[in-house]
């Protein structure tokens, strides 16, 4: 058994016994997308909601952003043998860690939640559980084998989705 552990703007892709981790997600969301039948799960962990024109990146980084990560997120897993029409999602983190930088701006945490959702719908990926939001890290935990998704809050103790 290993545990692959999933960085910033990186996608892995498990079976059991293997499970996959993000560790430390404040803004950061982790998105998992699973194939429940066949035991395959894969994770991205987000950085950024959208690429925002700067130049920032280029195609080889473009999975630190909800959109375009998440379509090679789901890339990934159909390579990997998933069914498209099995697909489903579990995520979570979006912290608001990071002061906003307006009176009344959304924070970078939010908005990351926000895109992965809006991604997901308009993938027509159902979503089996979420984790977003609040003010504390968290560290996530995808066991392919179970489809269990175990959050760990810095503040807060552990859950299960």
């Amino acid at each position: 058994m290993a545990t692959l552990m999933v960085n910033i703007a990186q996608i892995k892709i498990a079976r059991p016994p293997d499970m996959l981790c993000a560790l430390g997600l404040g803004s950061c969301v982790g998105v998992v997308l699973y194939d429940e039948d066949l035991k395959i799960a894969g994770m991205l962990h987000v950085l950024l909601p959208t690429p925002d024109g700067t130049g920032i990146g280029g195609q080889d980084t473009m999975t630190k952003f909800a959109d375009p990560g998440i379509l090679k997120l789901q890339e990934a897993v159909l390579q990997a043998g998933a069914r498209k029409s099995r697909l489903k999602a579990k995520m979570a983190g979006g912290a608001a860690v990071l002061t906003a930088s307006a009176s009344g701006s959304v924070g970078i945490g939010q908005r990351n939640g926000e895109e992965c959702l809006r991604m997901l719908a308009k993938m027509q990926i159902p979503i089996m559980g979420k984790d977003l939001g609040g003010t504390c890290g968290r560290s996530l935990y995808f066991d392919p084998g179970n489809n269990i998704l175990r959050v760990k809050k810095l503040i807060g103790g552990e859950s299960q989705l």
